[in-house]
């Protein structure tokens, strides 16, 4: 590609001489006579190929281009990154702005020969996890009939991929029953609820509900909020011993958990879905979810909850991605937003 050299003019960034090698590798566009290049694809064939990118009669190192660059492109320097690391891996990969930042083709696919099959959307390791975002792009790459993936670029400048989807988790488990006439005492206390074990020993063979203990069986605030809205127990309050009502159980729990409303949001769901969930806490998540008996099973999921509008650290879903994979499960990222909600997978991908 040596007989080939890139110039500058004004914004656009043409190729002259022999252009025949960059059409066959998928690079650029043929625009009014001119074989035109973006910034990412100019700066790869110069630190790739050799190829000298001039403006006026100066030749520009890769330095003096990069600062140009990414005065006229916000990111420039994080979405070059993952350009880079793509194209080396035998992609070809092009502009899809507005709808994403790139569009990645099959190995041995390029423009005008065959279709995209993949959105990418590129984040650096300091920006922020948006699940509103996260989620319109999900479903602008199904409306697209893309598969949608999200680069992550960390501070070294090394690239980890999420293979990001919707998911609809169902199980096989029905609604719990009570085996009794009259519902279940259950007495609350500051982190959990108990009841008589000869009377609620049934809810955890047949559904897993709560943990055996002595004489008592105790359940968990989310737990024990589903039993009662199923009319399966009654609630006492821990001193006075009288009956009260699941106001008062949401407003013990909220106490220890400020997260608990929108977690119990997605237990009930799940529940109602035919999982069983148990607490997440030795994974580091919120949940994990079972969709065969836990006494035959390992959980299928772990369940971490989002609200919509407020991001996360990058970081925080990293590390929830990486664990899961390592103990054989799945994350289920359950965005929690005013009509209900939303279930989303990521998995690492290795392109």
């Amino acid at each position: 590609m040596v007989s080939i050299s890139l110039r500058i003019k004004g914004e656009k960034i043409v190729a002259e001489g022999d252009i025949s090698a960059l059409k066959k590798r998928g690079f650029g566009d043929e625009s009014n006579g001119d074989f035109l290049l973006n910034p990412y694809e100019a700066l790869y064939l110069m630190e790739e190929r050799g190829i000298p990118i001039k403006r006026g009669k100066k030749a520009l190192s890769s330095f003096d281009f990069m600062k140009l660059a990414q005065r006229a492109m916000e990111g420039f320097d994080i979405l070059y990154l993952a350009y880079r690391d793509l194209r080396k891996r035998g992609y070809v990969v092009r502009d899809a702005r507005p709808h994403a930042h790139f569009k990645v083709y099959e190995r041995g696919k390029k423009p005008g020969k065959a279709v995209a099959r993949y959105w990418l959307m590129v984040s650096g390791e300091h920006d922020v996890f948006c699940p509103r975002k996260i989620m319109e792009y999900i479903i602008s790459a199904y409306n697209a009939r893309k598969l949608p993936i999200y680069a992550l670029i960390d501070d070294e400048g090394d690239v980890v991929y999420y293979g990001l989807g919707v998911k609809s988790p169902r199980g096989p488990f029905s609604k719990p029953k009570n085996d009794n006439e009259q519902p279940i005492p259950a007495r609350i206390q500051p982190t959990r609820v108990v009841c008589p074990i000869e009377r609620s020993y049934h809810l955890h063979e047949s559904r897993f509900f709560g943990k055996p203990c002595g004489n008592t069986l105790i359940l968990s605030h989310h737990e024990a909020l589903y039993l009662k809205e199923c009319g399966i127990i009654d609630l006492f309050s821990p001193k006075s011993n009288r009956k009260v009502g699941e106001e008062y159980l949401r407003r013990v729990a909220r106490k220890y958990d400020k997260m608990f409303e929108h977690k119990y949001r997605v237990y009930r769901d799940l529940t109602n879905r035919g999982l069983i969930l148990k607490t997440g806490l030795k994974y580091g998540t919120h949940f994990r979810a079972y969709d065969e008996h836990p006494d035959i099973a390992h959980a299928r999921y772990l369940v971490h909850t989002l609200i919509i509008n407020e991001c996360e650290e990058w970081f925080k879903i990293s590390r929830a991605v990486r664990l899961a994979h390592g103990v054989r499960k799945e994350i289920l990222l359950a965005i929690v937003h005013g009509r209900g909600i939303k279930y989303i997978f990521a998995k690492r991908l290795r392109p």
